[in-house]
């Protein structure tokens, strides 16, 4: 390889040497907003109460206060990531992996390693250096300096997120928690406050009702035993007998003084 060879080819890896500590640094970042905002979400589902009826959630809430907006912030900033596609993404970790390997390669034909390794070794080097070389002119046609500089470039500011905010499209924290319900709606704490006062009051009724229920049931029996009794009090001895269909002797009863069924029992 001739000396101006050897140049050209050190221009290329040190270009694609930036791509790869470009993609480095960008699916990194990447990585560390998405894990921050799957940390936030996942703390506030936790805050999240349902109210079941038979044994199917009817309605549920999810307390926020103002110093939830920092969690919310994190999901805001996952949300206004430059995006990436598919192929996109793959591209960076092809330039983070194999590319970069392809690179270390590469310095065994251009590099002073040169006059110290073996024929295989620079022969590898060389086939390293053309595989560079050409997916450099394969990234320029592709524009893949202009999606390094989007990706690495963008505002990557802190977002404040107030929690009367928290459904808006651009916080994206609604598309995360659609599971939970479909008519979400923010609603102020006043609304509620009140409700754990009122739930109490719906208990004391309902155990109340129960004691009510038990009294009326307890007197209407009272009334019916005494009813019985008076019954059986006027009631005839003669009774017991069409009763038993003659089979009871009532002649030692009326002999005895026994006149009434209740005088029986």
């Amino acid at each position: 390889m001739e000396r101006h060879e050897r140049q050209q080819l050190r221009n290329i890896t040190d270009e694609v040497t930036g791509w790869v500590d470009q993609a480095h640094f960008a699916l990194a970042h990447r990585d560390e907003v998405t894990r921050g905002a799957d940390e936030a979400v996942e703390s506030l589902r936790r805050a999240v109460v349902a109210l079941r009826r038979d044994g199917t959630v009817d309605w549920g809430a999810m307390p926020l206060s103002p110093g939830d907006g920092r969690l919310l912030g994190q999901v805001a900033r996952h949300a206004h990531l430059p995006s990436l596609a598919p192929a996109e993404d793959h591209t960076l970790r092809h330039l983070t992996t194999q590319v970069a390997r392809s690179l270390h390669d590469a310095r065994s034909a251009i590099g002073a390693r040169r006059f110290l390794a073996g024929r295989a070794k620079r022969d590898a080097g060389q086939a390293a250096a053309q595989f560079v070389a050409d997916f450099r002119e394969w990234g320029v046609s592709s524009g893949l300096p202009q999606l390094l500089h989007r990706l690495t470039s963008h505002d990557d500011r802190m977002f404040e997120v107030g929690v009367a905010d928290v459904l808006s499209d651009w916080v994206g924290f609604g598309a995360r928690v659609a599971d939970l319900g479909r008519a979400a709606e923010v609603i102020p704490s006043a609304v509620v406050a009140d409700l754990p006062a009122s739930i109490r009051k719906i208990e004391k009724a309902l155990q109340e009702e129960v004691r009510y229920r038990a009294a009326a049931l307890s007197a209407g029996q009272a009334v019916r035993n005494c009813e019985v009794r008076r019954m059986l009090v006027e009631m005839p001895v003669e009774r017991l007998k069409e009763a038993t269909r003659d089979r009871l002797r009532i002649g030692p009863l009326t002999d005895s003084g026994i006149t009434t069924v209740q005088a029986v029992l």
